[in-house]
């Protein structure tokens, strides 16, 4: 029986403070440095190209330029990849990445079949994939296309093949909250300014779960990240109460290494590091 490794797909921390994740306002940072002092590669090196044809929340000229200007920087040549999934589409490129793909629906997948097909073969023949889900609907949307290389998307958690690595590990302390609604309440049940719920009533532990897993397919390498975010540099603002609060999120937040982790899990599948 292969083991199962759970993988959570994560809303930021930060939203539980949220009055409601509809009210947020997400805008590129535009003080993040993407440079990098020591490139990788200083000529021609490989191509990354990041999905643009599956209505993706996450886009190399959208929340994720910060990402795509930075893998620039450090000598990979970044595309944007608007064309559907079929043999002969991925001919060049080295590492594709899937962020986000919306099928705007909690039911129905963004990819056909014959789509993640091609990009199984193409990974299993030496392509390195990079796939990136966050919480409801993405799971959903990205759920077939993780089936084919063992991962299981579900609501909030995926479950990975024998021989991943656990890169994320959480916390014996987070919880997970099934809808939107759910993390409201729970928000709202630790804010000592509103009445109190129960905390805990409208989410689940999450011990022993990981946001993130890699490992070889064939002769190709597989990333699963659970957050997006990451690997993003943005500036957030929520509502709280009759204020707005304004933080950093991704590469850019203070206190974490998210840009150089986005660095290492590209070099890895390119191949730099082994």
């Amino acid at each position: 029986m292969p083991r199962s490794i759970t993988v959570t797909l994560c809303a930021s921390v930060a939203a539980l403070s949220a009055a409601s994740a509809g009210a947020q306002q997400q805008i590129v940072d535009p003080d993040f440095t993407t440079s990098v002092e020591h490139p990788a590669y200083t000529a021609s090196g490989p191509m990354v190209a990041i999905d643009e044809s599956h209505n993706n929340l996450h886009t190399a000229s959208g929340q994720y330029k910060p990402f795509a200007d930075l893998l620039t920087s450090d000598g990979y040549r970044v595309s944007a990849l608007t064309r559907k999934f079929e043999p002969g589409v991925f001919t060049g490129i080295d590492v594709l990445v899937i962020a986000n793909a919306n099928a705007r629906s909690f039911t129905a997948p963004a990819f056909t079949e014959a789509e993640c097909d091609a990009v199984r073969d193409w990974v299993r023949d030496g392509g390195s994939l990079l796939l990136i889900s966050d919480h409801a609907p993405f799971g959903t949307s990205a759920a077939n296309l993780a089936e084919r290389f063992g991962v299981t998307m579900g609501k909030g958690w995926v479950a990975g093949p024998p021989g991943s690595i656990l890169l994320l590990n959480l916390s014996n302390l987070a919880r997970e909250a099934p809808t939107t609604d759910d993390l409201d309440a729970e928000a709202a049940s630790r804010n000592p300014t509103a009445p109190k719920g129960t905390p805990g009533a409208h989410s689940v532990a999450a011990t022993g779960r990981t946001q993130g897993l890699a490992f070889t397919f064939g002769k190709g390498r597989i990333v699963v990240l659970g957050e997006a975010a990451m690997f993003s540099a943005q500036v957030v603002t929520l509502p709280q109460g009759d204020r707005q609060v304004t933080f950093k999120a991704g590469m850019n937040a203070p206190g974490n290494d998210d840009r150089q982790f986005a660095l290492n899990v590209v070099h890895w599948l390119s191949g730099i590091l082994q």
